[in-house]
């Protein structure tokens, strides 16, 4: 997966450029799984486990339930970081700081903070240049 399909799908900050989890790295992927999954499920990542995986890919009602929660809570984030920004007046850092009192790696990890900023970054970049369009 890269850059160019990551956007096909829609899945820009979802997803990072790397292995495709759909088919798992190996390019290709059986017509059962095409009817059990859309291939722009947001959270069949690499570094989903792989028990979850497959709980997925079988169909199993709790596995889709929680990949639906997924999709939910990262469509929030993605709201949530435009609104505190445009609302809340909160720069990329202070969001990230935000972000970082209920996450414990963010606030342990500066590389992992430094990169959350970035991200954010990155959003706000994207919904800015949607906006002026």
């Amino acid at each position: 997966m890269d850059t160019e399909d990551i956007k096909r799908l829609g899945k820009e900050f979802k997803w990072i450029p790397g292995p495709c989890a759909y088919c798992n790295g190996k390019g290709t992927v059986r017509k059962s799984m095409i009817k059990k999954i859309p291939v722009d499920t947001t959270y069949l990542s690499t570094d989903l486990v792989s028990s979850e995986r497959t709980r997925l890919i079988s169909g199993d009602k709790a596995a889709l339930e929680r990949a639906e929660y997924f999709e939910i809570q990262t469509e929030a984030m993605l709201e949530q970081i435009h609104f505190l920004h445009t609302s809340a007046n909160l720069d990329s850092k202070s969001i990230a700081e935000f972000y970082s009192i209920a996450d414990q790696q963010l606030k342990r990890d500066q590389v992992a903070f430094d990169d959350f900023v970035e991200y954010v970054e990155q959003i706000l970049s994207k919904k800015n240049n949607a906006n002026k369009a």
